[in-house]
C-alpha cells in the first residue's frame, strides 16, 4: 500500500493542481504555508514542479486545504488507489488507516512491516476472490 516510487507523469502538472486546490480555497501561497506549517519556498517549488513533495508534506497540505490526504498521495505515487469495488466502510476504514500507517510506519522493525504487508495483501486478495 505504501510506495516510495518515482511520480507518474510530470512534477509541474501535479504541482498545478496543488496550486489549483490552494487558489480555489482563495488563498496564496503565503496563507498555506502558514496554514499548513511549512516554508513558502516549499509550496513555491512544489507548486512550480521544482521537487517532489514528501509525504508528510502532503498530508499537511491536505489537512490545511481541507482536502482527503489520500487524494494527494496517490497523485505523487506515495499510495495506491483504493479499489473501486470496496465498500465505503472498507474505503474510510483504509483511508484512516493510511495515515496513522505513515505515521508510526518508522517505530515498527523489519519483522512487523513484512507482517503487516502479508496481512494486508492477504486481505485484498480475499476481497478480489469475492469479486
Amino acid at each position: 500500500m505504501f510506495y516510495n516510487l518515482p511520480t507518474m507523469g510530470n512534477w509541474q502538472d501535479k504541482g498545478q493542481q496543488l496550486r489549483k486546490l490552494r487558489m480555489k480555497k482563495g488563498w496564496s501561497i503565503r496563507k498555506l504555508a502558514q496554514e499548513a506549517g511549512v516554508s513558502k519556498s516549499t509550496v513555491c517549488d512544489i507548486e512550480l514542479g521544482r521537487r517532489k513533495p514528501t509525504a508528510n508534506y502532503l498530508i499537511k497540505v491536505a489537512k490545511a486545504l481541507d482536502v482527503e490526504e489520500r487524494e494527494l498521495l496517490e497523485w505523487y505515487g506515495y499510495l495506491e488507489p483504493v479499489p473501486p469495488t470496496l465498500d465505503r466502510k472498507l474505503e474510510r476504514v483504509a483511508r484512516e488507516f493510511d495515515t496513522i500507517f505513515l505515521d508510526h510506519l518508522g517505530e515498527l522493525n523489519e519483522e512487523s512491516k513484512r507482517s503487516l504487508i502479508d496481512f494486508l495483501e492477504y486481505l485484498i486478495e480475499k476481497q478480489r476472490i469475492k469479486e
